[in-house]
């Protein structure tokens, strides 16, 4: 009984180093942009009043206007995604669960349908925005299409038809 305990151990003996070593150079991927989720829903006690679509980026919030261009992203997995930020006012939390909507012009299925939690950041004057928003679009492409975003979140909603612009270098590899 010895032997076979011995083919056993030196096979283990063998293997082992080479598993570890095989796991350790497989690429896992990456994860993508860094969105600002939460996990706790803490939407206030009186709902919020209003809800506002806005361009990605830094600092100050930008509404977005109708028919503006939205520039397109693709992922680190090869999915296309359009960024958005929001703004809210009214009894807003420090979480705020979300639901965006995004559909083709002319057509009736939608493209995207994402729901997630994001911070929320109050501002001097009362109102508070959050940080991008990446919204993972089905498959096709949407660059150079008319689209509709919509978002809602506790109990108020927003609606912007811009023009997705054609996809920009990927956001979640690295250079």
């Amino acid at each position: 009984m010895s032997a076979p305990r011995r083919v056993t151990l030196s096979a283990l003996a063998v293997l082992a180093p080479l598993l570890l070593l095989g796991s350790a150079g497989c690429p896992t991927g990456p994860s993508g942009p860094d969105q600002e989720d939460c996990t706790d829903d803490m939407p206030g006690r009186g709902g919020i009043t209003t809800l506002e679509l806005g361009a990605p980026g830094d600092g100050a919030f930008t509404p977005l206007t109708e028919g503006q261009l939205l520039a397109t992203q693709r992922g680190g997995q090869g999915f296309q995604m359009i960024v958005v930020r929001l703004r809210a006012t009214g009894d807003v939390g420090a979480c705020l669960t979300t639901r965006i909507k995004v559909r083709r012009d002319g057509e009736t299925e939608t493209q995207a349908d994402s729901q997630s939690a994001v911070k929320t950041h109050a501002r001097p004057d009362g109102s508070h925005d959050t940080a991008d928003i990446f919204v993972i679009m089905g498959f096709g492409d949407i660059g150079g299409n008319a689209i509709t975003i919509e978002a809602s979140a506790g109990g108020a909603s927003a609606t912007r038809r811009v023009f997705a612009d054609r996809v920009e270098p990927d956001a979640g590899l690295p250079d």
